[in-house]
């Protein structure tokens, strides 16, 4: 599910983990530890959609221990700031 924030679109984690062959769970666990950007709306967990391109182009090892932060120009994600 997408959702609109100020002209940003975010997806649920449900569906970032699926696309990232990942868990809900670590990508909850990346957004508490102010990782990539994420938010609460109405008791679901979404994270903005660039996070996904972020994550695509790292080794999974990179994505375990640093998130998207070593590779995403984006800034989206909040890694590339």
């Amino acid at each position: 599910m997408e959702l609109i924030i100020e002209e940003t679109p975010y997806v649920t984690i449900t569906d970032a983990a699926r696309e990232l062959e990942t868990t809900h769970l670590r990508i909850l666990m990346l957004i508490r530890r102010n990782m990539i950007k994420g938010c609460q709306v109405d008791g679901e967990w979404y994270v903005e959609k660039s996070v996904i391109a972020c994550f695509k182009g790292l080794e999974m090892d990179d994505k375990k221990t640093v998130g998207c932060r070593a590779s995403c120009a984006s800034g989206g994600c909040g890694g590339g700031d």
